[in-house]
This record gives C-alpha cells, structure tokens and sequence, in this order.
C-alpha cells in the first residue's frame, strides 16, 4: 500500500507543532510562576479566578466599611467616656452648690464653672470624623447641638426675631408655623450663650455592611444619647440662677432643695461621690456607650470571619493559578527531549517513499 509523502508530512508537522505548544506553554509557567497565562490555558480556571477577585472586591468592600465605622465608633466612644467624666463633674459642682452653708458668691462661681463644662459637652456632642458631624445621625453635615433662646416661663426655644413666639418645644421639637402651616427650621432660632441646648440632626444613624447579610450602625442617635444629659445640665443652670438672682439684680432665692430636685435628673443620689448611673440622664448615656461597645464589638467579630474569608480566597486562587515550579522544570526537560526524538525520528521518515521503506 503507497503510503503518501503529504500524509506524513502532514502527521509529523502536526505531533511537532503540539510539543513545541506544550512547551512554550511550560516555558511560560516557569518564568510567570503561574498554570494560566491566557484565558486559553483553562477555560474553566480563568472563570473560577474571575468569580475569585469578584468575591475578594466585596470583602475588601467589606474592610473598608469595618475600619471606617470602626473609627466612628471609638471617636464616639470616646467623646461619650468624656461626657460622662465631664457630667460627673458638673454633679459633684452642683451638689456642692446644693449645701446651705454656701453664699451667693459661692453659687456664682459653681454657676460659672458648670456653664464652662457645658460648653465642653457641646464641643463633644459636636464631634467631627472627616468634617462630618458623628452624632447628627444622617444630616452629618448639621452641627447637631447649639444653645439657643427659650422663654423663661414655658422653657420654649423662641423665634429669633424677638416675637417671643415658640419654635420649638422644651425638648427641641420643632413647632408648625400656624402662619405659614410648616414647620420651622434652624434658621428661625435665635443662638443665645445664655439658653438651652437644642437638637438639630435627626434620629437616624448611618449603617454600612460589613458581611453578607450584616451591617453596622457607624454611631448611636445624637438626640437619644445626649439630650437627656443636657437637659438635666440645663435645668441645673437654671436652678443656679435662681438661687443667685438675675442680671436685673432680683432678690436671689436661697433655694438649695431647688438645686437637689434639678439634680435628681442625673440619677440618683451620689454613692461615694459618684452620681448613680443605674437612674436618669446618666442611665441614657450608659445605654448609648453600651450600644457602642457592642457595634465594635461586632465589627471585631466581623473583621477575624473576613480574614479567614481572604485566606480561603488566597488559597483557591493560589492552587489554580500558581505553577509546581518542579513539576514544570521536569516537564520542560521531557519535553525538550520528545522534541529532539521526533525531530530527529521525522528526518528519517520524511526520506522514505513507501510502507516497505520505512518498515525495512
């Protein structure tokens, strides 16, 4: 049987072009270090690596979220553990004023005191991360807290053009103009060093995920954690003064049970000189730095799941794309030598013209 030239010409080209394609593939996974080098190599491969980085861009979504809220979370916590050292403070000042063996000059200077740690309570409720207010809820670009005028009888925010007429309730609600049938807003305050504090986020708190399925609340609500502390400071203000008499030099009222009854706002009464936190305002304030200890901590939880996650991730990535540089190197060298064979196999083949040549 004639066995033609073109036959095997064609068989010979085709065995040698596969070796030559298997080892410059070799070749390529030894100096890469790497199984794929194209999408070619596996198909199936480069769609497990492409889902791979798409899971390893979520859980970086993920870090990036946790050391964001994590850092509100302790600027939070932190101004908080200030508050309350500084309403500790303000307790101990006022108790003090309680006494009936103080004078009037004596109250003046406790007034001033207090009205000094105020403020420090404002600085703090004002608290910035990245020029964004951390306890305004979401409205982070309004300073939540200012002290504004109030009428001295029913303890109202009042409108700012001097009518007298509320704007606000006692608590910092916001009243409907009966006028205009909406509601006023912070520019209908009047800003006084001498009135109360008011409220001006909202009670929302901005939450971001952190896992599949799970978020966390990068704060705790301004007006919830904090208002309750300064309307007891506030009150205690107001108790001060008028024990002490105004500016218009009214008669001062030697009211020390006053003073106690606006201190019972805080808590109750001191144990060792420390105001009972398990009571009133302080009480409030515990919850709200408990709430924050528990969304760190679930941050902390959330953050050693996530660098188990990137470990597995790095793993299948690793047994799919990394090369055995071994196994290359030996591969690389069976190879070469199939190579050489056949080259030297098909000279020989190529020189004969029929079956009976080259069976001899």
């Amino acid at each position: 049987m004639k066995v033609t030239q073109l036959t095997l010409h064609r068989n010979f080209m085709t065995d040698l072009d596969r070796l030559n394609r298997s080892f410059a593939n070799a070749n390529r996974q030894l100096s890469s270090t790497k199984k794929l080098n194209f999408l070619g190599d596996s198909p199936l491969g480069s769609a497990d690596l492409v889902s791979i980085t798409d899971q390893a861009l979520r859980l970086d979504a993920y870090a990036f979220n946790m050391n964001n809220s994590a850092y509100q979370l302790k600027t939070a916590e932190t101004a908080l553990n200030v508050v309350f050292n500084t309403v500790t403070s303000i307790y101990v000042l006022g108790e003090s004023a309680a006494t009936d063996t103080i004078d009037v000059a004596g109250r003046k200077a406790k007034l001033l005191e207090i009205e000094a740690l105020r403020q420090e309570l404002l600085s703090r409720g004002n608290t910035q991360v990245d020029g964004m207010y951390i306890f305004a809820g979401t409205k982070v670009d309004t300073k939540p807290f200012m002290l504004a005028k109030v009428d001295p009888t029913t303890g109202e925010f009042v409108n700012k053009d001097g009518s007298g007429e509320a704007v606000a309730d006692k608590n910092g609600k916001f009243l409907i103009n009966t006028t205009t049938s909406e509601y006023y807003t912070i520019d209908d305050l009047d800003p006084d060093p001498n009135g109360h504090v008011i409220y001006l986020g909202n009670k929302d708190v901005n939450s971001f995920p952190i896992g599949d399925d799970v978020e966390v609340k990068a704060g705790v609500e301004g007006d919830k954690a904090l208002m309750a502390i300064f309307r007891a400071v506030d009150g205690l203000i107001d108790a001060l003064k008028k024990s002490i008499g105004d500016t218009n030099d009214k008669p001062a009222i030697d009211d020390a049970l006053g003073i106690e009854d606006a201190l019972t706002a805080f808590g109750n009464k001191p144990v060792n000189g420390v105001p009972d936190d398990t009571k009133g305002a302080l009480k409030i304030l515990n919850d709200a730095r408990g709430v924050i200890g528990v969304n760190l901590a679930l941050v902390d939880k959330m953050s050693l799941a996530l660098g188990d996650r990137k470990l597995l991730l790095r793993e299948r990535r690793a047994d799919i794309e990394d090369a055995n540089l071994i196994e290359v190197a030996s591969q690389i060298g069976l190879l070469q030598t199939a190579i050489n064979a056949a080259i030297s196999s098909g000279g020989v083949i190529l020189q004969q013209r029929t079956l009976f040549d080259i069976i001899g």
